[in-house]
């Protein structure tokens, strides 16, 4: 989905651990409808704790977590609305930049 800067957005959610053990080779993309609410949440993390860490040769850089993001809009409250209540992310810091008028 697109956020309301036109930046596209996809939210998911692994449903097994080993999730490499069924998805592999080229892909189409998934999609369904998940309910977050639609049954018990799962007790242990779904994700692997020793993961292969794969690079991309020609990539400008090779991230190994993603810890936070940083956005720059125009349209602050319709973003910090769609991230919080579409995304459930927390906003932790934000800089209120001075009118360039004043």
């Amino acid at each position: 989905m697109f956020d309301p800067d036109g930046n596209y957005n996809e939210f998911y959610c692994d449903t097994i651990k080993d999730w490499r053990s069924v998805l592999g080779g080229p892909m189409e993309l998934l999609t369904s409808r998940w309910d977050p609410e639609g049954q018990e949440p799962f007790t242990e993390g779904r994700y692997d704790s020793d993961p292969v860490l794969e690079t991309v040769a020609d990539a400008p850089v090779q991230p190994r977590r993603v810890t936070h993001a940083v956005l720059r809009t125009a349209q602050l409250d319709a973003m910090r609305r769609f991230y919080t209540e579409v995304g459930g992310l927390e906003v932790v810091y934000e800089n209120e930049q001075p009118d360039p008028g004043t």
